[in-house]
């Protein structure tokens, strides 16, 4: 269980972190980190390990010349393709901040520079309002800047999803044709057919934000601090599954993300002619990788001499303990991992944990047969664990692993990790590759995780009661690898009580089937 001082930080009370090490998972090229670290942040003099909007807005400029997505759809789609695997430092005091795997990590966000610069030059425009100006927010007694304000409490990043914002928007516009435009964006009834839905075009397809939006609509430039604050929520922290173990440092903790970065689709609406596709880059993936970039490139230290922990950037972060998605207690329960693509994060802390485990019972075992065991009591020879006895709880045939990504040369993510759980028998691994070509077989080859499950896995579910845990893609994944398990219960389950679907649903209540999934 977690201790309650593992909340002793929390989103309101974030710990202060620091970046330890970052490397990409994926097979790609660091020389945009190498020019980052070289020609950017090492000859950038920063106050408190801050790099400044100048240098952040370079090097993200850096990341997208060396990584272009308007080329060849293969480089396209390699480019696009960035995980990164990042650990971040935890308190001298490890019980300041506990960790179980299964547990996600919340990471507090700003605003990027640009947005930011946009909102303050729209403000002192159209209002006078400079930025080292104060402000009360929420009702604090303690005033903050408005750049502050701006750049730390007001989602200006977020794609919108409440047509409120553009009903608010149609309010400040000056321009009529502006106001109605903004009102049949924010119509239901202008948007219910598919054929006629602007809103799901310009403003789902394109991720459109708030400051996309005053610059597609300059009249509503007018709208006041008050008035932003009214209608934008607070910036929401970005969640990471953590895919390492306590039992392996307690001083560290690890996670694995896709750097968020595509093209938007061009516009064919007859209201939104010549939209072009423009480039979505994650608020915190993008500004985590800029801020790896010496650890991605394998810098040792600064050009200054300094190492990199003590020149690193601060990171506000906090725990967010899980309650369903947790190893179970005995560790010869039967466990089924299904998790493709980023989704394989948290069960490498799954088998991590398993792993330290075994070798703790090992030692004990070892302690116990050497005749040093301190216990503080006779064990009886029956009572020594036997070889099969220590082998049963980390046997292969008990832990099944499903992963799957498109290209084994490219986004194969902890394959080696993987391959070294298999030969120490802690696990089976089943893995699928969804745009490999496989040559000269006779019929298609499986592309997704659930085109290689069969009847050894309802073996496992029906016959040995395993935990099975999704974690991955909530849009289609989850919903595929629901719909083949009651498929293959229905062919190989030989469960008379109850209809397949009816199996699966009661899994879930018993907390035998969990799921950590996201759209």
């Amino acid at each position: 269980s977690v201790s309650t001082n593992a909340l002793h930080y929390t989103h309101a009370k974030p710990y202060s972190s620091h970046i330890v090490s970052a490397r990409y998972l994926t097979n790609t090229s660091t020389n945009a980190a190498k020019e980052v670290t070289t020609s950017i942040l090492n000859e950038t003099s920063t106050k408190d390990n801050i790099v400044g909007d100048d240098e952040l807005i370079k090097a993200m400029e850096v990341y997208e010349k060396h990584f272009p997505l308007t080329g060849d759809d293969g480089a396209n789609e390699r480019n696009s393709k960035r995980v990164i695997e990042m650990t971040f430092a935890l308190p001298e005091d490890d019980s300041m901040y506990q960790y179980q795997p299964g547990d996600s990590v919340g990471l507090i966000v700003s605003n990027p520079p640009i947005e930011v610069r946009f909102i303050l030059g729209m403000l002192k425009q159209h209002h006078g309002i400079e930025p080292t100006q104060r402000v009360a927010v929420d009702g604090s007694r303690s005033p903050i800047t408005v750049e502050e304000a701006v750049r730390h409490r007001i989602d200006l990043s977020s794609p919108i999803k409440n047509r409120r914002i553009l009903r608010a928007l149609a309010g400040f516009a000056t321009d009529p044709d502006e106001a109605k435009a903004l009102r049949i964006l924010a119509s239901k009834t202008y948007n219910n057919n598919d054929n006629n839905n602007v809103f799901q075009r310009y403003v789902e397809e394109h991720r459109i934000t708030v400051v996309q939006l005053l610059q597609d609509f300059p009249s509503c430039q007018s709208i006041t601090l008050p008035g932003l604050f009214s209608m934008l929520s607070s910036i929401p922290p970005r969640y990471y599954s953590v895919s390492s173990s306590p039992l392996q440092s307690k001083r560290t903790l690890t996670v694995a993300f896709s750097v968020v970065d595509y093209m938007t689709p061009s516009s064919s609406s007859s209201l939104l002619s010549g939209y072009e596709s423009r480039r979505v880059s994650g608020v915190a993936t993008r500004y985590l990788e800029v801020m790896a970039s010496p650890y991605l490139c394998g810098a040792t230290t600064t050009a200054a001499g300094a190492t990199l922990s003590s020149s690193s950037p601060k990171m506000l972060i906090f725990p967010k303990p899980s309650t369903d998605f947790r190893l179970p207690v005995l560790q010869t329960t039967p466990m089924v991992l299904i998790g493709p693509g980023t989704g394989i994060a948290p069960f490498i802390g799954f088998l991590q944990h398993r792993l330290a485990q075994r070798e703790a019972t090992k030692a004990v075992s070892q302690q116990v047969v050497e005749g040093t065991w301190r216990g503080g009591y006779e064990l009886e020879h029956e009572e020594l664990p036997s070889d099969e006895d220590q082998q049963s709880s980390s046997c292969s045939s008990y832990c099944h692993v499903y992963f799957g990504c498109r290209h084994e040369n490219h986004d194969y993510l902890y394959q080696t990790e993987l391959e070294s759980f298999c030969a120490e028998g802690l696990m089976k691994l089943h893995v699928v590759f969804s745009r490999d070509e496989q040559k000269g077989e006779p019929q298609p080859s499986p592309k997704y995780v659930q085109d290689v499950m069969g009847e050894s896995l309802v073996d496992l579910i029906v016959n040995h009661k395993a935990i099975v845990y999704v974690c991955g893609d909530g849009n289609a994944m989850a919903k595929d690898v629901q719909s083949k398990i009651v498929e293959l219960l229905g062919k190989h389950g030989n469960v008379k009580e109850m209809t397949p679907q009816e199996y699966l649903d009661t899994m879930k209540k018993q907390r035998r089937f969990v799921m950590d999934i996201w759209s």
